[in-house]
């Protein structure tokens, strides 16, 4: 067991679970939602969406964009909190980056090109780099669709954030590494 970023609250946590019933490379794993990271990002919308309150009356062009902008963030956030499931499941099928959503189909481990890890302004992420995401994802509303624009931007809107994890980042991504390859090794067997 490694201590992870929840490890504030004293428990050691893992880098992802796996079914104990299955093999190393064939059992199902699952990455768990930072409890800590969505209460904290919960919270500072909420203390925006009071600022932007405050500044309705007297400067409506920062308070309205103020309370739309984070009043959204927060119920976006809410509604991760709320969401029983992990934030990623891998098995050999594939990689699942939403993995509450099983209308949509695993990233198969061939289909991934390229996981690019990145860090921007100290936050860890991993950038999962196939030919067309759009199957992997679930339909967009306007603003979704403009921050995956502005994720695309680094190479791929799929991208998982070592905030985001509850757990050992390093040894998550590690773990998606050996899987990969382990899939293009296969392949090339049978070719």
């Amino acid at each position: 067991m490694t201590a992870g970023p929840d490890a504030a609250s004293g428990a050691a946590t893992a880098p992802f679970r796996q079914d104990p019933a299955a093999g190393r490379d064939a059992g199902p794993c699952r990455a768990d939602r930072s409890r800590t990271t969505l209460i904290l990002g919960m919270a500072g919308c909420l203390a925006f969406v009071v600022l932007g309150a405050v500044l309705l009356l007297p400067v409506p062009v920062i308070g309205i964009p103020a309370l739309l902008f984070f009043g959204y963030g927060f119920f976006a956030l809410l509604r991760a909190w709320q969401d029983p499931g992990p934030a990623l499941a891998f098995d050999t099928d594939g990689l699942r980056l939403y993995a509450s959503r099983p209308e949509l189909p695993p990233i198969p481990w061939d289909g991934i090109r390229e996981l690019r890890r990145i860090s921007l302004r100290g936050n860890r992420f991993v950038l999962v780099i196939v030919d067309d995401p759009a199957p992997f994802m679930p339909p967009a509303g306007p603003v979704q669709r403009l921050l995956r624009r502005a994720n695309a931007a680094f190479g791929s809107p799929l991208q998982i954030s070592a905030n985001g994890i509850r757990g050992n980042f390093d040894a998550l991504v590690a773990e998606l590494e050996r899987r990969r390859a382990a899939a293009i090794e296969a392949q090339r067997r049978h070719v």
